[in-house]
């Protein structure tokens, strides 16, 4: 029979502050991207692959915010709570 092993997981604030984090980040690269398209438009350029990375970067900050505000809310009993992809057979 094989058991499960839990992995350990970083702290609550911990995963808070690195989200918020990826979140400025997020935010920095969309302005930037909405710049680059700005200019690509302004000489006559196509902007499509462009126009999809960034909808492809504000997909990802809606995600962040989403998993940030569970983090919020979480309770700190929350960090006991491990996700099912956090759990590995042990050998």
């Amino acid at each position: 029979m094989v058991r499960k092993q839990r992995i350990p997981h970083k702290p609550l604030e911990q995963r808070r502050s690195e989200s918020e984090a990826r979140i400025a980040l997020l935010k920095t690269c969309i302005k930037k991207q909405k710049a680059f398209i700005g200019r690509l438009q302004a000489n006559g350029g196509s902007a499509t692959r462009a126009c999809a990375m960034l909808a492809a970067l504000e997909a990802d900050l809606v995600a962040e915010e989403g998993g940030l505000a569970w983090l919020k809310e979480a309770p700190s009993s929350a960090q006991s709570i491990a996700p099912a992809h956090n759990v590995r057979d042990a050998d």
